[in-house]
């Protein structure tokens, strides 16, 4: 089964769905599927907040959109490898 990105994460089920109404699809509120995978890594690469902070306590910026990036980057690279799986 193919990864889209945009999907909902945790899609759910309406009311014309479970009928069977044709046309009908399940809801997409919430995070897509490469927010959440981003946010998960995002997670991960905070869990050690030391490097972004330079020797004063201050938060370092560049480090920041560094991870920020990562995380972005990790999560088109999860979708990509779920969907070369799927082949």
């Amino acid at each position: 089964m193919k990864t889209e990105p945009n999907d909902a994460a945790h899609p759910f089920a309406t009311e014309q769905t479970l009928k069977g109404f044709p046309g009908t699809q399940c809801g997409q509120q919430g995070l897509t599927k490469r927010e959440l995978f981003a946010a998960m890594a995002m997670q991960g690469l905070l869990a050690n907040a030391a490097p972004l902070a330079d020797k004063s306590g201050n938060l370092k910026p560049s480090s920041i959109g560094d991870k920020l990036n990562l995380a972005v980057a990790s999560a088109d690279a999860l979708i990509a490898a779920l969907n070369a799986e799927s082949k």
